[in-house]
């Protein structure tokens, strides 16, 4: 299991200082998609006795912490049950819009 570590920078920048809607997609996707999930080591633990030392709820299949998965623009679920945003490039020129934005308020 390789966790992308720069996609969930970007997930954690989205989740404290990202967009409405940013924190509207991860809640739909969260909601909707990651929750109830096998996957998601809260059911994972449940249905198939699946067990960790991680006291947060992650994604079993990619590691991910699902609070900031869900909050990646250009990442996807490792199960295909949603989908990436906008590409990588994309996700790093809206970042760095926000992070300007930030900056001049």
């Amino acid at each position: 299991m390789k966790v992308d570590w720069k996609g969930l920078t970007q997930g954690i920048y989205n989740a404290v200082l990202g967009k409405q809607w940013i924190k509207d997609l991860a809640a739909y996707r969260m909601n909707t998609y990651c929750s109830p999930c096998e996957f998601n080591s809260k059911n994972a633990i449940a249905l198939s006795g699946y067990t960790t030392i991680r006291p947060d709820h992650h994604c079993t299949r990619c590691g991910c912490n699902l609070e900031w998965k869900t909050h990646q623009l250009s990442s996807s679920c490792p199960v295909s049950k949603w989908q990436a945003e906008v590409s990588q490039e994309q996700a790093n020129e809206i970042t760095k819009q926000l992070s300007n934005g930030a900056k001049e308020e």
